[in-house]
C-alpha cells in the first residue's frame, strides 16, 4: 500500500491574525448607528474649532520661522488618523511612512529658518550608543532587511526628538505642543468610545478587543491614552476657560476607556502615573542631596555590575542543541480562562526569549531578527505548534531589545530612560523654573513611568504612536532643563541634514513596505481559490523589493511563489523559490515542510528527510510534520523507522489532536506494513497462524496495548498469540 502525495501535507501556511485586519470598520450600532456618529463628530468638532482656529491660526500671525513649529503640532495630530485598510496591518507602514514625510518637512524647515545650535551630547549619548550597538547586530541577524527597518526607525525618532528639543525652546510652544496631545486623545478616545457603543461592547464583554480605535489593538489603545494624560491633566490644570473645560472631558473620557477597557497592563501604568507625582517631590530632595559626581559613579558601578552578572550567567550556562523543548509556565493557572491564557502564553513567550539569549550570540540575533530566531525556541507553545501562528515580538520590550541588541544595547537602551528622569528630577530644584514648569516635568515623568511599565508587558516600541509620543516626552524634558546653546552651528546644520535624509530613506522603505503589504493581502486572495498563475502574477510585483521580504506574520514572499510553482508542478522552480524562503527564515515550518515536500517530489529522499526531521526539531509536536515524515519513510519502504514515528507521535496526537483526519489511515497502512514484514521476518509457525487471521481492529489494539505495556508491537503479538492458543 502506498500514500498518494504524502509529502503535500500543509502545503498551505497559516495566517495567524491577519483575518481581523479590519475589525477597525467592523460595527454595527442598529438604529442609533447615525445619532452616535453625529454625536462623536460634534464631540470632536468641538476641539478641533479651537485647535485650528485660535491656536494655529495664532501660529501664523507670528514669524515664518514658527512654520517648524506648525509642522510640529499639525503632524501630532494628523497621526492618528494615519491608517489604511489595504495594508494587513492598518497602521504600521502608513505611519512608518507618514514619520519620514514629517522628519523631511521638520529637518527643511528648519533648513530654510535659523534656530538654535544646542550642546545636547550630555542628555542623548545613550541615545547615539544604542543606535551604533542596533547598527552592530545587524552583522549577527540572519536577515539584516529586517533589521534596517527597526534601525531607520529608530534613528528617525532620535532626530524627531532633537527637533522637539529645538522647537519647544519658543515662548508658550510647551503649551501648543500640550494642547496638541489633548486633541490626540480626544480624537483616539473619541473614536474608541464610538467603537464602544455601537458594538454594545459594554454588555458584551467578548467584543472589548474590537474596542482599537485607530492604534490597531486593545491593549495599544489603552495604552496611548495613558501615555498622552500627562499633557491632558497640565491643560486641564494651567489653562482657563474652555480648554480646561475640553481637557477636564478628556481626562474623564480617557480613565472611563481605560476602565472598561479591562487591560491590566494598562491599569498598572494607570495607577503608576497616577501615584508617581507626589513620589517624584521625594526623589527630587534626594537627587539633590548627592553631587553630580556621586550619581555618575554609581550609574557606572551599576552598569558595569549588571553587564558583568549578565555575562557570567551567560556564559555559565549550558548551550543545547534541541532548541525546540517544552515549554511550560509553571503558574498553575487555569487555562480554561481566556485571560489566565492569556498570562500564561505571555510567561511562556519570554521563557523562550531567555532560552535564545542564552544561546545566541552575545551580541544578540540582529535587530528585527527575534520573530526569525523565536520558533526554534517557542514553537512549543499552544498556538505556535502546528505554525498557524507565528509570533512576532516578545510582548515585553526590554527582552526584546536584549535579545536582538545583546547585553550592551540593553544597557544602552535603559540608559536613555535612566539619563532623561535623572536630569528631569534635577530640573525640578532649579529655580529659574517657575511653578508651571515643575509641573510639567513631574507630570513628563509620570508618562514615562507609565510607558516603561507598558513596556514590560507589551509592544509600544514597535508602534510609531506611542513611539513619538515617548519622544516627544523625552524632547521636553530635555528643554526644560534648558540646554545650553553652542556657539558651534556646524552640529546643528549636520542633524538638519541628518533629517532630511534619515527622513528620505524611511518614506522609501516605509513605501516598500506599504507596497509589499498591499501586495500580499492580493497573493493571499488568490491562494485561497487556488490562482496560482495570478498569485505569481501579484508576486512579481514584489519580487525586487529589497525592504519586504516577509510579510506580517514573518512568512517570507517566495514560499508563495514557491507553493504557487509546486501545485503548477515546475518543481525546479518551486525549489529555488522555497530555497530562498528558507534563507530568510530557516525556522519557519511551513517553509522547512515545504522545502523536504519538493526534495522528496524529485526523487531526492535523503535531503527531504533531513527538512522532515528538521521541522520536528523546530517544533516538536508539529502533526502534519510528523505524518509527513512517516509517509516518508512509508514510501521509501523503511517501515520500521515510519513505525517508530508512529509510536513517538501517538501520544501527542491523542492529547492535542484526537480527531486528526490524518492519523487514522497512516496508523492502518503502518500497521499492516508491519504486520506484513513480521510475517516475512518470522519463523514461528504458531506466531505466523496468528498473524494470518488477525484483523484490523484487533491489529491497532495491540499496537495500542504495546503503547500501554511498553513493548514492542513483536512482543505483544507473540504475547497475545500464545494466551490464545
Amino acid at each position: 500500500m502506498a500514500i498518494v502525495n504524502v509529502g503535500i501535507k500543509n502545503q498551505n501556511a497559516g495566517r495567524g491574525r491577519s483575518a481581523k485586519k479590519d475589525v477597525l470598520f467592523l460595527v454595527n450600532g442598529g438604529r442609533y448607528k447615525n445619532l452616535l456618529r453625529l454625536l462623536a463628530f460634534l464631540h470632536l468638532a468641538s476641539f478641533l474649532k479651537y485647535f485650528i482656529f485660535v491656536e494655529m491660526l495664532q501660529l501664523t500671525k507670528q514669524r515664518l520661522t514658527a512654520i517648524p513649529q506648525y509642522v510640529l503640532i499639525l503632524g501630532l495630530v494628523v497621526l492618528p488618523l494615519v491608517l489604511s485598510t489595504t495594508t494587513l496591518d492598518p497602521v504600521l507602514a502608513p505611519r512608518y511612512t507618514y514619520l519620514g514625510v514629517w522628519l523631511v518637512l521638520l529637518a527643511g524647515g528648519q533648513l530654510m529658518f535659523k534656530s538654535k545650535s544646542l550642546s545636547l551630547f550630555k542628555y542623548t549619548w545613550p541615545f547615539l550608543v544604542f543606535i551604533a550597538l542596533e547598527a552592530l547586530s545587524l552583522f549577527n541577524a540572519n536577515t539584516p532587511s529586517e533589521g534596517w527597518v527597526v534601525l531607520l526607525r529608530d534613528a528617525g525618532l532620535f532626530i524627531f526628538m532633537i527637533v522637539v528639543v529645538r522647537l519647544s525652546q519658543a515662548d508658550n510652544s510647551i503649551a501648543v505642543i500640550s494642547k496638541a496631545m489633548v486633541l490626540v486623545n480626544a480624537i483616539i478616545g473619541s473614536y474608541g468610545l464610538y467603537q464602544l457603543l455601537t458594538i454594545n461592547a459594554l454588555m458584551d464583554e467578548t467584543r472589548l478587543y474590537e474596542i482599537i480605535s485607530t492604534l490597531g489593538h486593545r491593549n495599544l489603545f489603552a495604552s496611548a491614552l495613558v501615555l498622552t494624560l500627562p499633557f491632558v491633566i497640565f491643560s486641564a490644570w494651567r489653562k482657563k476657560g474652555i480648554w480646561r473645560w475640553m481637557s477636564l472631558v478628556v481626562f474623564v473620557q480617557a480613565s472611563f476607556l481605560i476602565f472598561v477597557l479591562e487591560s491590566r497592563t494598562v491599569w498598572l501604568a494607570y495607577f503608576a502615573f497616577i501615584l508617581s507625582y507626589p513620589i517624584w517631590i521625594l526623589v527630587e530632595k534626594l537627587i539633590q542631596y548627592f553631587s553630580p559626581r556621586v550619581w555618575r559613579s554609581l550609574f557606572v558601578a551599576l552598569l558595569v555590575m549588571g553587564v558583568s552578572a549578565f555575562s557570567w550567567v551567560y556564559f555559565a550556562n549550558e548551550r543545547f542543541e534541541g532548541k525546540g523543548q517544552e515549554l511550560t509556565s509553571e503558574l498553575g493557572l487555569d487555562a480554561e480562562n481566556k485571560e489566565n491564557f492569556t498570562i500564561d502564553e505571555r510567561v511562556m513567550l519570554w521563557k523562550g526569549t531567555l532560552r535564545m539569549i542564552w544561546n545566541e550570540d552575545l551580541g544578540g540575533v540582529g535587530a528585527g531578527n527575534w520573530k526569525i530566531m523565536f520558533p526554534a525556541y517557542g514553537s512549543d507553545i499552544w498556538r505556535a505548534r502546528q505554525g498557524m501562528v507565528q509570533f512576532q515580538r516578545p510582548h515585553n520590550d526590554y527582552l526584546w531589545v536584549l535579545s536582538e541588541t545583546g547585553i550592551l544595547g540593553l544597557a544602552a537602551y535603559l540608559s536613555c530612560f535612566i539619563l532623561i528622569l535623572f536630569y528631569g528630577l534635577k530640573a525640578v530644584s532649579n529655580h529659574r523654573l517657575d511653578q508651571k514648569q515643575r509641573v510639567m516635568i513631574r507630570l513628563l515623568l509620570s508618562g514615562v513611568l507609565a510607558y516603561l511599565l507598558v513596556a514590560f508587558f507589551s509592544f509600544p516600541r514597535e508602534r510609531i504612536f506611542h513611539q513619538v509620543v515617548l519622544y516627544t516626552l523625552f524632547g521636553l524634558l530635555i528643554s526644560l532643563n534648558g540646554p545650553a546653546v553652542s556657539s558651534n552651528r556646524y552640529f546643528s546644520k549636520i542633524s538638519i541634514v541628518l533629517g532630511l535624509v534619515l527622513g528620505g530613506m524611511v518614506i522609501w522603505v516605509g513605501a516598500n513596505w506599504w507596497q509589499g503589504e498591499k501586495v500580499v493581502r492580493k497573493i493571499n486572495e488568490a491562494r485561497a481559490i487556488g490562482d496560482w498563475k495570478g498569485l505569481l502574477g501579484q508576486y512579481s510585483k514584489v519580487e525586487g523589493n529589497r525592504f519586504y521580504k516577509m510579510d506580517a506574520v514573518s512568512v517570507p514572499l517566495s514560499f508563495y511563489s514557491g507553493l504557487a510553482y509546486l501545485n503548477l508542478e515546475k518543481y525546479p522552480k518551486s525549489q529555488s523559490e522555497f530555497t530562498n524562503a528558507y534563507n530568510l527564515h530557516p525556522n519557519n515550518i511551513h517553509v522547512i515542510n515545504n522545502m523536504a515536500n519538493i526534495y522528496f517530489l524529485q526523487g531526492e529522499a535523503d535531503s527531504a528527510l533531513v527538512f522532515y526531521k528538521k521541522a520536528l526539531r523546530v517544533s516538536p509536536k508539529y502533526l502534519d510534520g510528523a505524518l509527513n515524515l512517516m509517509a516518508a519513510y512509508f514510501n521509501l519502504n523503511q517501515i520500521e523507522e515510519a513505525y517508530a514515528v508512529l509510536r513517538k507521535y501517538e501520544v501527542v496526537f491523542r492529547v492535542d489532536s484526537p480527531n486528526h483526519s490524518g492519523i487514522q489511515s497512516y496508523r492502518l497502512a503502518i500497521l499492516k506494513a508491519k504486520k506484513y514484514e513480521i510475517l516475512l521476518n518470522e519463523n514461528d509457525e504458531q506466531l505466523r497462524n496468528y498473524l494470518e487471521f488477525l484483523t484490523e481492529q484487533q491489529l491497532e489494539n495491540l499496537h495500542f496495548e504495546s503503547l500501554k505495556q511498553d513493548v514492542t508491537l513483536v512482543e505483544m503479538i507473540r504475547e497475545m498469540a500464545y494466551v490464545k492458543l
